[in-house]
């Protein structure tokens, strides 16, 4: 099973802010693989600035272009990708990161996250909320039962980034142990 695993995407997914980047950063230098961030990705593709590509040709256009930049990111060695907060909320896209991959939710509640987001200018990085803290709530509801479906879970409220990544390499190699 470990021979599987090597040939596997470690993919990161979960609400915006929950510390998907972050930790799959740290992760894959752990687990000595290429990172990739998914809205880094596709701000490469759109020049920068995924706000102004998401005012100019909506949020449909936004998710179809994810989804393309996600499924080449699968196409190459196996890496840690962390995915954007609403790659994987469809069902078709969830299927196809699972059969690539290894899909780890990270989560964190409703006050951790407007917390973490709150923050500087990381509010800003965050355009489906149009700068309104206000849609958070909303957007946090309509998610969680798309977020629940997956069958790996770690909360990360209250513990640092490189414990979360630790727990998460430490899972990969260990493989049936308990995240």
């Amino acid at each position: 099973m470990a021979t599987a695993r090597a040939q596997q995407h470690c993919i990161i997914t979960g609400f915006m802010g929950a510390g998907k980047s972050v930790v799959g950063k740290l992760v894959a230098w752990q687990l000595a693989r290429p990172f990739f961030d998914l809205d880094v990705c596709i701000s490469e593709v759109v020049g920068n600035d995924l706000a102004a590509y998401i005012g100019r040709e909506g949020e449909e256009a936004f998710r179809r272009l994810e989804q393309a930049v996600f499924v080449r990111l699968l196409d190459r060695a196996p890496a840690v990708i962390a995915t954007g907060g609403g790659t994987l909320l469809e069902k078709s896209m969830r299927e196809v990161a699972e059969e690539c991959g290894v899909v780890i939710c990270l989560s964190a509640t409703l006050a951790t996250i407007r917390a973490r987001i709150a923050q500087g200018a990381e509010l800003e990085k965050r355009p489906l909320l149009h700068n309104n803290l206000a849609q958070l709530e909303q957007h946090y509801r309509q998610r969680q039962s798309a977020y629940a479906a997956f069958a790996h879970q770690l909360p990360t409220d209250g513990i640092n980034a490189t414990d979360l990544a630790t727990r998460i390499a430490t899972w990969w190699n260990n493989l049936g142990q308990k995240m």
